[in-house]
């Protein structure tokens, strides 16, 4: 893979933002001893981010890649980039930050939406939320 300027730009920006935030700000409890890397680990990003430590390691080494808006979205959100950082991120990976569709985090999932799409399965069907509670099931669950 090769190197360009924009990559690099990328992956220093990243980087940087990688440095300055702290595990116990992340919401990562620090492992015992002392840490090499200042700031959260490439592993700890990339965990975070729902994305693999080659492909984030490749970013930050400004590998030519072309992350998605959806990728850039989650490593902002696992960096806590600001809304500026945010614009910058994507100005950097020469990705549109107006293409990406904000989805309204409107506080949960559609219950009834749900409900409708498991009513139509023959088979036992329920669907958790992400803490595993039951929010919709069909009546062959319901033995």
């Amino acid at each position: 893979m090769k190197t360009n300027r924009s990559s690099s730009a990328l992956g220093e920006f990243i980087k940087s933002r990688r440095e300055r935030l702290q595990p116990s700000e992340a919401g990562i409890q620090p492992l015992p001893g002392r840490r090499r890397t200042p700031g959260l680990r490439r592993e700890e990003v990339s965990y975070l981010a729902h994305i693999s430590v080659t492909y984030y390691t490749w970013l930050e080494q400004g590998k030519e890649v072309n992350p998605s808006p959806e990728v850039l979205l989650s490593i902002g959100k696992a960096l806590q980039l600001d809304e500026d950082e945010q614009k910058h991120l994507f100005d950097l990976a020469h990705v549109d930050a107006a293409s990406v569709v904000a989805v309204p985090n409107n506080g949960g999932p559609d219950a009834g939406f749900l409900q409708k799409i498991v009513n139509q399965l023959y088979y036992p069907s329920f669907i958790t939320d992400e803490g595993t509670d039951v929010i919709a099931w069909n009546r062959a669950a319901d033995c």
